[in-house]
């Protein structure tokens, strides 16, 4: 063996290491682009977030969330379901669809009754940034339980959906266990959700009235009218809030997502 090539196997080529150094720079900058879009877009839930549906996310990660949504009208009324949404590493990119799962049995044609898996393709056949949010997501998750007709191709409870078609009224049956389950069990918390019930204590008396305090106090100056927090009171007062999707105060200038270059969109490829 020659000295030349000892050298050259006992040492890394620099243009090598460099190039490894530089694609693991492009591939760090690119997530954190990511990550920073995310929190934008969690931030405007703050405003944009449907009425009843609360959303918060995990201790340790930016891209599991916990979710609740108080049903107010329809088959489902009175219903208080629990979910977890999960957004893929390359989200926002496009065709990088979250996924919901509800943590309450729900007896819904659009809900898999094994894993509670909600059929996101049937509202986001192509998923598109930026015209695709975490907005969308909550918007499509509370609309399924307010539709008068199901289509029966998207349905992934095939159950649910033959009973729709064949015998309405056990359908309703099943359904209004489905919302009876889920008031009983309201304030059974998973122990890593981040949205968590308990029963009515006098103290949530004051921090109720401090939240109407200080609503008052924001309205009157043309921002949110409301606060809320991770831990709240499972209340009929609940049911009727104005929606707060954030724990954070809302402010007057929101950041705008960042695009992403185009390396960024291809180092996940």
């Amino acid at each position: 063996m020659t000295a030349e090539s000892t050298t050259s196997a006992g040492s890394a080529d620099p243009l090598s290491n460099a190039s490894a150094a530089l694609t693991t720079l492009r591939s760090y900058r690119a997530q954190n682009l990511k990550d920073y879009n995310i929190m934008v877009e969690y931030k405007m839930l703050k405003e944009e977030a449907p009425r009843g549906v609360y959303l918060l996310p995990a201790q340790d990660s930016l891209r599991m969330y916990y979710g609740v949504i108080f049903i107010e009208a329809g088959l489902y009324r009175g219903a208080v379901f629990r979910f977890r949404v999960e957004l893929p590493r390359n989200y926002p990119a496009n065709d990088a669809l979250p996924s919901v799962t509800f943590v309450s049995r729900v007896f819904h044609p659009y809900v898999n009754p094994t894993s509670g898996d909600l059929s996101l393709r049937s509202g986001f056949p192509l998923w598109r940034t930026p015209n695709h949010t975490l907005t969308s997501v909550l918007e499509f998750t509370k609309r399924i339980f307010y539709l008068q007709d199901y289509n029966v191709e998207d349905a992934t409870n095939i159950q649910a959906a033959q009973l729709w078609a064949r015998n309405r009224n056990s359908f309703l049956t099943r359904v209004e266990g489905s919302v009876s389950l889920s008031i009983e069990k309201r304030f059974v918390n998973d122990t890593e959700a981040t949205i968590r019930f308990s029963d009515h204590a006098p103290h949530h008396d004051m921090i109720r009235t401090e939240i109407l305090r200080r609503g008052a106090r924001r309205g009157a100056r043309g921002t949110s009218a409301s606060e809320t927090t991770a831990s709240v009171p499972a209340s009929e007062e609940n049911k009727g809030a104005n929606n707060d999707a954030s724990d954070e105060h809302a402010s007057n200038h929101r950041p705008s997502p960042i695009p992403f270059p185009a390396e960024a969109e291809t180092s996940d490829a």
